[in-house]
């Protein structure tokens, strides 16, 4: 194998691993609180971590906003290669860590406050299906990260606890 082939494993390994560890902690904890009192606090904390999520898995996978290259530019030459290759490994524990924290969130708890919760819930369900389409997706990297995001969003909504 090519080096560089290596560490694409490596890193997808790592990045397998944390989300192994995260999911369980998440399913563990099933009162992760986020400090919401309203259902709309608690959906835009999530919404906030979905943003993180998105940035974070922007950089990893299609180097946007800075390739990692770019982030080296500054490093001596002779630690360069090094220096990116730490870059794709911290880029990586990072989207691992924004997704644990995306669906930490959308598991987050609120207080109904209301009787028109459910309503609210429905329609915050209803734009993420439009907002997470995967299934007009072509691309499967494209496609898990919208099924990721669509799932948190859904969890998030608190769709599934109206009758």
């Amino acid at each position: 194998m090519k080096p560089m082939t290596k560490i694409k494993i490596l890193r997808k390994v790592l990045i397998l691993t944390f989300l192994a560890v995260g999911l369980v902690i998440v399913i563990a904890d099933k009162g992760v609180h986020v400090g919401a009192t309203t259902c709309d606090d608690a959906f835009t904390t999530y919404i906030n971590a979905d943003n993180g999520y998105y940035t974070a898995y922007n950089l990893y996978n299609y180097d946007d906003p800075t390739t990692c290259a770019a982030d080296c530019q500054n490093v001596q030459p002779a630690d360069r290669s090094q220096c990116i290759a730490n870059c794709g490994t911290t880029r990586a524990t990072a989207l691992a860590n924004a997704e644990i924290a995306m669906f930490a969130a959308a598991a987050g708890t609120c207080d109904a406050v209301s009787l028109d919760d459910c309503a609210q819930a429905r329609a915050r369900a209803s734009n993420c299906d439009v907002e997470f389409d995967y299934g007009s997706a072509t691309d499967p990297l494209e496609i898990a990260r919208l099924m990721n995001e669509w799932s948190a969003c859904k969890s998030a909504s608190k769709v599934d606890s109206c009758q």
